[in-house]
């Protein structure tokens, strides 16, 4: 449902029959408030009032029990529409195997739709309180009386049958007047409207469902688990909510929709409304329970309204069916940054507080507030990550266990780069740190001192969750080189500046980022962001664990005698405009979207700060042979990085192909990134484009295949890494 998703369920009484009562069950007993109370066996019988006549047929109860008929206080939304008294049944067991047949006088013929009204208690597990669940069910008008039959439970949704002697109540709400009933256009679903609302905004809302019934069977969802069609949409003026998808106990073929009236008058909320509501029909269709236990198992105080039981039915996966219904609005806005009114009122930091959360907090807002996840993962995996994942949830797999198994069991990877990316800006429109650090709250920790520091900050971190370290610059600036290194013990961190209004990414690592100079960033008025984020640990993903931060500033220590090998890898990903056409055409390389160019062991020794070497009858990465080449790169100390870095190949190829061939990169500086045994310059994304001086490939006889790649625009996958080591 939308805002809130509603279980419907018949709530059990656990009350026992105490005794059997020495009336006949033929002959009725005025008890209490109750107009009339009688026995009934397994023989069945008739239980009636001057106005309700019930009809129980032989076989129906497996025990004898009271049944009990009161007259019921009018809902306030239905008094003007309902022509006749309302009443309260009681006593029914919840294991009755037929139906139930209703007569009930009427005065006159019923206006319009010929409807009879009833209601049972329902838990609504988003909001944790109880809510009437009404159903409208179509009469037969015959002589003065609306006849109604009320469904049995379908046998694969038991109402608790070993709970031998629980019962329930529901609430018969009389003749409704003033409705009419219109069916879609391919008869999958069935508005009931009252009279008075446009004829029109019914029949639209019939085609957005019928788009979403087509929209979702198309991502592979199956609905056969439901064999009867219409499904049952009520049109409600104070719904409270603007819909609500509600799981009947009456079984799958029961199962209905009701929406808000105001919302026809909006064309978008309409659709998203519609495609939301009935993707929780499709995500149904996936939950590995009985009828009943896709409601909660909950026993109620009627009278205080209050629950009072466990709720060890609910469905794990009730957060992840907002989160996808949420996501799929977004299908149907036909707008990538739509965002659904459901999530713009949830708490947005939802994805720091961790999948604990779902057990000590509302699994439904939990829901709201991750969204973003899903809508990264489809990004990430495509849209079929979410059908995956409802069939391994149909296998009875955990929520998060299924999602892992869905997207090739990377989800640990996944909640990094999430986290990295929800931080950022990168999936939602208008949300990234400094918006969730309001929320989130931080730990400040001020740099006051560039001498040499290392400290360690302890949290305990809850499974699925991130938390935000804040590190204001308070020192002193001076003329030096002051580098500072961040390290996790488990997780990986995102390392983000603040300066001149605009949030920026410096790096991320699954363990270590070292930032070259604190000086360079007072100077620039920046404030440092450490966001430490903690995927998962084991099932069912509701531990803790600690996991520390530390920090180390550290006076660069560079020996250069020390290193005498160097290593380069690339990766350059990009586009560049068609000189043929107008089409961008996307370049690669090396020539595979999974491949990178990594030339190791480049022996050699620093002169000057320049390393340099020449090297023959190496392998190269595409079944060829380096017959010659040379490599050099200089290490600037005093602005901590790497310059002039040049490699110059010759190629032959193994199969002869093609005659000998030349590459040729050069690189003006990388920046430094990090010290421990090696030292390694490193830049990522298209600033890559910015120091690449030549990059040529395949400089031959075939002038078709040289290619120059000084215009290209390169992406955020494209990397240039060059380390020193010692060996």
């Amino acid at each position: 449902m939308k805002l809130v998703r509603l279980i419907s369920c018949i709530i059990v009484v656990l009350i026992f029959t105490i005794g059997c009562k020495e009336d006949s069950p033929s002959e009725p007993n005025e008890t209490n408030n109750a107009l009339i109370s009688q026995s009934v066996g397994t023989e069945g019988g008739i239980v009636e009032t001057d106005e309700l006549s019930i009809s129980i047929p032989g076989g129906s109860f497996s025990f004898e029990t009271d049944v009990s008929i009161t007259k019921a206080e009018k809902q306030s939304d239905y008094s003007d529409v309902s022509s006749t008294n309302w009443f309260t049944i009681e006593g029914i067991p919840v294991d009755y195997s037929l139906p139930i047949n209703i007569s009930l006088s009427v005065d006159d013929v019923p206006e319009g739709l010929p409807l009879i009204m009833i209601s049972a208690p329902c838990f609504s597990t988003s909001v944790n309180s109880v809510r009437e669940s009404f159903y409208f069910l179509e009469a037969n008008y015959s002589e003065g009386k609306l006849n109604v039959a009320i469904p049995a439970v379908s046998n694969n949704g038991s109402l608790l049958k070993t709970n031998e002697g629980g019962k329930f109540s529901y609430t018969v709400w009389g003749s409704i007047k003033g409705y009419f009933g219109y069916t879609s256009i391919n008869e999958h679903f069935y508005i009931i409207a009252k009279e008075g609302t446009s004829p029109l905004a019914v029949s639209n809302l019939g085609e957005y469902l019928e788009d979403a019934y087509t929209s979702i069977k198309s991502m592979g969802f199956d609905y056969s688990r439901r064999t009867a069609w219409p499904i049952n949409v009520k049109i409600i003026k104070n719904l409270g909510i603007d819909g609500a998808y509600s799981a009947s106990p009456f079984g799958i073929n029961r199962d209905f929709i009701e929406i808000k009236s105001a919302l026809l008058n909006d064309e978008l909320t309409s659709k998203v409304t519609a495609g939301h509501e009935f993707f929780h029909f499709a995500q149904s269709m996936y939950e590995p329970f009985t009828q009943f236990n896709r409601g909660v198992d909950m026993i109620v105080d009627w009278a205080s309204n209050q629950v009072t039981g466990s709720n060890k039915f609910k469905p794990k996966q009730l957060w992840l069916d907002e989160a996808s219904a949420v996501w799929i609005e977004t299908k149907f806005a036909k707008n990538a940054d739509y965002i659904s009114a459901s999530y713009e009122s949830a708490v947005h930091n939802m994805p720091f507080a961790g999948y604990k959360e779902i057990v000590d907090g509302n699994p439904a807002s939990y829901g709201y507030g991750m969204f973003p996840f899903i809508k990264y993962l489809v990004k990430a995996e495509g849209e079929d990550v979410v059908k995956k994942a409802y069939d391994e949830i149909y296998k009875s797999a955990h929520p998060l266990t299924a999602i892992s198994l869905a997207s090739d069991g990377d989800l640990n990877n996944h909640w990094h780069t999430f986290i990295k990316e929800l931080c950022a800006g990168e999936i939602v429109k208008d949300i990234n740190l400094m918006q969730l650090k309001a929320n989130a709250g931080s730990t400040e920790e001020k740099i006051t001192s560039l001498d040499e520091t290392d400290k360690t900050l302890n949290a305990t971190l809850n499974e699925l969750s991130a938390k935000i370290y804040y590190f204001p610059l308070d020192f002193t600036k001076t003329n030096d080189i002051v580098p500072i290194k961040f390290s996790v013990t488990k997780g990986a961190i995102s390392v983000f500046k603040f300066a001149n209004r605009s949030l920026d990414l410096l790096r991320h690592s699954k363990s270590i980022v070292s930032l070259p100079n604190l000086n360079l960033l007072k100077d620039e008025g920046a404030r440092i962001y450490v966001v430490h984020s903690l995927g998962t640990i084991s099932h069912p993903y509701t531990g803790s664990t600690a996991a520390s931060l530390s920090y180390s500033i550290q006076a660069p220590q560079f020996d250069l005698s020390l290193y005498n090998e160097m290593h380069l890898t690339i990766v350059c990903r990009a586009t560049r405009k068609n000189t043929a056409g107008d089409s961008d055409v996307r370049y690669e390389y090396p020539h595979s979207q999974n491949s990178v160019l990594r030339i190791d062991n480049f022996s050699g020794s620093f002169s000057d700060n320049t390393f340099s070497v020449d090297f023959m009858d190496q392998k190269g990465s595409w079944n060829a042979e380096i017959i010659s080449a040379s490599a050099s790169a200089s290490v600037d100390i005093a602005n901590l990085k790497a310059t002039n870095i040049k490699l110059d190949l010759n190629f032959k190829p193994k199969n002869n192909e093609f005659v000998e061939f030349k590459q040729q990169i050069h690189i003006s500086e990388l920046p430094f990134t990090e010290k421990y045994d090696y030292l390694k310059f490193s830049l990522r994304g298209a600033d890559i484009g910015h120091v690449i001086t030549s990059f040529m490939d395949r400089e031959d006889e075939y002038p078709n295949l040289f290619i120059e790649y000084m215009d290209l625009k390169f992406d955020e996958d494209s990397y240039i890494g060059l380390t020193f080591y010692q060996r």
